[in-house]
């Protein structure tokens, strides 16, 4: 269980391996989809029909099927993370005293998971002025805008991307219905342009 991840499952390599995961789930999409202290974690994205957690079932999540050559999701230690989009379904308790984690289902549970709709990967730069793209999904909707890795984004939808925080900004895009349009104010070759976004399902 990680409370910090950025998903609702990650599988590492060997466990993927062992499991002939790259034929029972042919991910399609590749590209950053989080961020370690080695730098940017690099994964293949597909749709599982659904996790059984002892009694708990989540159905029709996105998963992250590693694509690192090293680091510790090259480990065989562990098959993967579950993180907070599966456990954000539930009122969890963990329990240690009896080394047990109890799901209660909340007001999220059934809601279908979903990938960022951009496939864009931002950061933030080092000095904190701006965000800055990481990555950019082949064949997604950033890419069909014209936005490249490396370019700052000096705003979104006319907000200063300086006041907004990071983490707000990939839960709203992830969320944001089908169809809608992102406006980015990028810094490309040493001039301002404008990238327009329209969103969709890429998983």
């Amino acid at each position: 269980m990680d409370t910090l991840s950025r998903s609702s499952l990650l599988l590492y390599g060997p466990f993927c391996a062992q499991n002939n995961l790259q034929e029972k789930y042919a991910a399609k999409l590749e590209g950053v989809t989080g961020w370690a202290i080695g730098g940017p974690v690099r994964s293949l994205l597909a749709r599982a029909k659904e996790l059984q957690i002892g009694d708990v079932t989540v159905r029709d999540l996105v998963i992250r099927r590693s694509a690192q050559k090293t680091g510790l999701t090259t480990s065989s230690a562990m098959a993967g993370r579950i993180g907070p989009n599966v456990l954000s379904q539930f009122d969890v308790t963990f329990d240690y005293a009896r080394t047990r984690i109890i799901f209660e289902k909340n007001k999220n549970y059934g809601r279908r998971d979903s990938y960022d709709r951009a496939g864009i990967w931002m950061g933030r730069d080092k000095d904190g002025k701006h965000f800055t793209v990481v990555d950019v999904i082949a064949g997604g909707p950033g890419a069909a805008a014209g936005v490249k890795s490396a370019d700052p984004i000096l705003a979104i939808n006319g907000k200063s991307t300086a006041n907004l925080i990071l983490r707000n900004v990939r839960e709203t895009i992830r969320r944001e219905a089908v169809g809608e349009k992102l406006t980015l104010l990028l810094e490309s070759g040493g001039k301002q342009c404008t990238a327009v976004v329209t969103l969709k399902a890429l998983v």
